[in-house]
């Protein structure tokens, strides 16, 4: 009976070391480097309401960064690091009966330091492809707000509006963008295997901010600065108003991926 049960033991013992064997054999490090270049917008309803007078353009933007994440599986992980985004919005005139080579041109461009937080799903590592998916939020850190005014092509000017640097002539900074904005990321794709190690990421990405991001000043400081370039409103003058203004971009994201594992 002693040794039946000391059999037992044993067997238990070799299973639970062969399972915690391989589970750490798939556990490891996953370090990732990407680039996404894309196209973003900033959406709000006074923005959408000018019609002819602020007629959104396609705008360039783009994200790049490193992540590490920890694997809990083969498939399961968890990446954070840091990276940079750079979105925007590009605005023309659009009046009638005026001439292409009149219409005004100009742009909000933003940049932010990020900082993900992704969880992420793969297919089998051992493939030669394999789906891949990344989800979470980010966390953006507001590092520049530059608006330009670019008159048209028959008069052409250069006139930037620093954003963070805006004063009421009453004094004290006027806060038209959040310095913090927290934001969701979606990827979906796949995975190029190239060995053991290594892998090519190639997916659809897909981000919006959660927050409003723009500041409690977005709405009324250019009632107050006489020829800094501003924000359209609703409201009155008074008691101007300004919606919530959303950060969107969409992109393929190109990542090479390196893993380092526990064995």
């Amino acid at each position: 009976m002693k040794n039946n049960t000391n059999m037992k033991n044993l067997t238990f013992l070799v299973f639970s070391l062969f399972i915690t064997s391989n589970l750490f054999a798939q556990k490891g490090l996953e370090i990732t480097a990407g680039f996404t270049p894309g196209v973003s917008f900033i959406l709000n309803d006074e923005d959408f309401a000018e019609g002819q007078s602020l007629n959104i353009q396609a705008t360039f933007a783009y994200q790049t960064g490193l992540t590490i994440g920890y694997n809990f599986s083969e498939t399961v992980g968890l990446a954070t690091g840091f990276g940079v985004a750079a979105l925007g919005q590009n605005y023309t005139t659009d009046y009638d009966n005026i001439a292409k080579d009149d219409q005004i041109k100009f742009d909000r461009k933003l940049t932010y330091l990020r900082v993900p937080v992704l969880l992420r799903v793969g297919g089998d590592p051992t493939a030669p492809t394999s789906a891949f998916f990344r989800f979470g939020p980010h966390f953006d850190f507001l590092s520049s707000a530059i608006g330009t005014n670019y008159g048209s092509v028959n008069n052409p000017t250069d006139n930037s509006t620093n954003y963070r640097d805006v004063n009421f002539f009453t004094g004290g900074n006027a806060e038209v963008y959040e310095s913090f904005v927290l934001g969701l990321t979606l990827e979906v794709g796949g995975k190029i295997r190239i060995s053991d190690q290594m892998g090519i990421l190639l997916m659809f990405h897909l981000e919006s901010s959660l927050l409003n991001t723009e500041g409690k000043d977005a709405a009324n400081f250019n009632l107050f600065n006489s020829g800094v370039s501003g924000f359209p409103t609703s409201g009155t003058i008074l008691d101007p108003e300004r919606g919530t203004a959303w950060n969107m971009m969409a992109g393929l994201n190109l990542s090479f991926q390196y893993t380092l594992s526990f064995k």
